[in-house]
């Protein structure tokens, strides 16, 4: 819901949909936990 916030707030409508949120989450999720940690983000990065 952070990621869908911040996407909304950037104006990124469609990409907000919480569905796509998850996709991008699991793209960058290394450990599966459905969170992008401080590790995970500086990979992304």
């Amino acid at each position: 819901m952070e990621l869908q916030k911040v996407l909304c707030a950037l104006g990124f409508k469609e990409a907000a949909e919480l569905e796509n949120c998850r996709k991008m989450i699991l793209a960058f999720d290394e450990n599966g936990d459905g969170k992008i940690d401080f590790e995970e983000f500086v990979e992304m990065i």
